[in-house]
């Protein structure tokens, strides 16, 4: 026995099934437009975060390639006067002067080490006790530069954002710096005690020899600083 479909009840069925399909589409739609009007803030701070972090990220590697340059600069001072280069040093400095690319310009420098790295360990000693001579006497003063990151510090708060191997670069560099500045004040007042009226001839010395030992440690973190920026612009 045949169960029988009553064409009311057909035609009913029909239009019911072309409204689902009508509707359910829009429906769809309906939601997904909900989903994007949610979610579009986040996504536009998502992007904005990230350009963001980008920028900050090129400006402080920015000054702190420039800082780079100058740390190197203060190195070769101290250590020329004091007779302390070795080949180790010029291949150290060469590898970062190649590698500038600054509104300095570090091509003059990297001229005058070529031929140093030419020669053998003897005679680069010579020439350097040579030139430690000429410069000037051992015992004289030297005008340490104090550092600042002025961008940096400006933006301390924003460094949270920042990955955790960049931030703890970031923050040692800063700590260093802060012992560089700590060193300039400390050998100043070396340097003045030294030429304090009545002072003892072992109280001239020892003054002589901590401003001396101040200089040395000041190149030694300079030195140290200018590394980790090494690592950073190698990240």
């Amino acid at each position: 026995m045949h169960s029988l479909i009553l064409p009311q009840t057909q035609n009913l069925w029909y239009y019911r099934k072309m409204n689902i399909d009508v509707v359910w589409p829009n429906v769809l739609f309906l939601i997904l437009g909900w989903l994007l009007a949610l979610l579009s803030p986040g996504i536009t701070d998502y992007f904005h975060k990230k350009r963001e972090i980008k920028s900050l990220r090129v400006a402080i590697l920015t000054e702190l390639r420039e800082m780079q340059l100058k740390l190197l600069m203060m190195v070769f001072r101290i250590r020329s006067k004091y007779s302390i280069l070795d080949r180790e040093f010029f291949d150290w400095a060469k590898s970062i002067l190649e590698k500038y690319d600054g509104i300095n310009s570090g091509e003059s420098l990297l001229r005058t080490m070529e031929p140093l790295l030419k020669i053998d360990k003897k005679e680069l000693s010579e020439l350097l006790q040579y030139y430690a001579q000429q410069n000037s006497r051992p015992e004289s003063g030297l005008s340490l530069k104090k550092f600042s990151l002025a961008f940096l510090e400006a933006n301390i708060a924003a460094l949270a954002m920042f990955d955790k191997d960049l931030l703890g670069y970031l923050l040692e560099i800063k700590m260093r710096i802060g012992f560089m500045n700590e060193m300039v004040d400390e050998s100043r007042y070396y340097f003045q005690l030294s030429f304090q009226s009545g002072i003892t001839h072992e109280n001239y010395i020892n003054a002589n020899v901590n401003m001396v030992g101040t200089y040395k440690s000041y190149a030694d973190q300079a030195h140290d600083v200018a590394d980790i920026i090494h690592k950073l612009r190698n990240l």
